[in-house]
């Protein structure tokens, strides 16, 4: 139809491209089985893991993802070893990032399955400007109003 479509992981991928990073923290809100499926599809795709983190769900089922909060994973990028990480991702879109994402400060930059979509949705629809990705000093302002609400 002419019509392009994204996927959260195309958009990821394209999101990792333009900050040519090839060395990620992959952080993921999944069981164990889909854990190990996401390092290998991003391992296959390029990209070295070069630390591999889970956010507990509570058993095997995905639907798990959705009852988790950002406080959840607050305490495992709190503790994440950055030293030759270019990039940490939050994979999942049902996975809260938006307050992870509004308090990260230091390091490379975090990325998440919805910001990178939304990256992306601006840069097909030509209205992006500048940096998609603007160390979130530049913008803290913005995600505490849309955190707050």
């Amino acid at each position: 139809s002419g019509v392009a479509i994204d996927t959260a992981t195309g958009a990821i991928r394209w999101a990792l491209n333009r900050l040519r990073a090839r060395r990620i923290a992959l952080i993921t809100p999944y069981p164990p089985f889909l854990a190990t499926a996401a390092k290998r599809f991003w391992s296959d795709a390029g990209y070295a893991v070069v630390r591999d983190i889970r956010v507990n769900i509570g058993g095997a089922d995905t639907r798990g993802i959705y009852d988790l909060r950002a406080a959840d994973a607050r305490p495992l990028l709190a503790g994440l070893n950055l030293d030759g990480v270019d990039a940490v991702l939050i994979s999942g879109t049902g996975l809260p990032s938006l307050p992870l994402i509004a308090e990260w400060n230091d390091g490379p930059p975090l990325l998440a399955s919805n910001l990178c979509l939304a990256a992306r949705l601006l840069d097909r629809l030509g209205i992006a400007s500048g940096d998609p990705f603007p160390h979130p000093v530049n913008w803290h302002h913005r995600l505490t109003e849309a955190t707050a609400a």
